[in-house]
C-alpha cells in the first residue's frame, strides 16, 4: 500500500523540555531538503535549516525525490548534510517513515557531526 507523502515537523526542544518552542510544517520532500540538507555536493542547499540541537520529526508516509531531482541535494543523493546536529525522527516509532532513494539514490550523505550528535530514529531507508 503507497501511504501519502509525509509531513515533516520541526520541533525546538529547550530545557529538557517537550514542549514545542517552534512548529513548521512541511508536506514535501523539497521541505525536508530544506531543513536537513545544508551540505552543496551540487548547487543545491536548503534555505532553512535545522538549527543545533533541533528535532525534525516526521509524519508517517514516504519521501521520494522528483523524477529529475530538483527537489534533492544532486540528481544522486536526497539530502547532504554537513557538521549537523540534533534529531530526525519518526512521530511513532510504529509508523512506517520511509526515505526512498530507490535504486539510483544515496539517502543522506552525512559529512561529520562537528561536535555533537546527529540521530536518526525509526527511519526506514530503501
Amino acid at each position: 500500500m503507497k501511504l501519502p507523502l509525509a509531513y515533516l515537523l520541526l520541533t525546538v526542544l529547550q530545557n529538557g523540555s517537550t514542549s514545542v518552542e517552534a512548529n513548521l510544517r512541511a508536506r514535501s520532500t523539497s521541505d525536508i531538503f530544506n531543513q536537513i540538507s545544508n551540505y552543496a555536493i551540487d548547487t543545491r542547499v536548503g534555505n532553512s535549516i535545522m538549527g543545533i540541537g533541533d528535532s525534525v520529526v516526521l509524519s508517517r508516509g514516504e519521501f521520494e525525490c522528483l523524477s529529475d531531482g530538483s527537489n534533492c541535494a544532486a540528481a544522486d543523493t536526497m539530502f547532504a548534510l554537513k557538521d549537523l546536529t540534533g534529531t530526525i525522527d519518526c512521530i511513532d516509532h510504529s509508523d512506517i517513515c520511509e526515505i526512498r532513494g530507490g535504486n539510483r539514490r544515496r539517502h543522506m550523505l552525512i559529512s561529520g557531526t562537528a561536535d555533537g550528535r546527529l540521530l536518526l530514529k525509526a527511519i526506514i531507508f530503501r
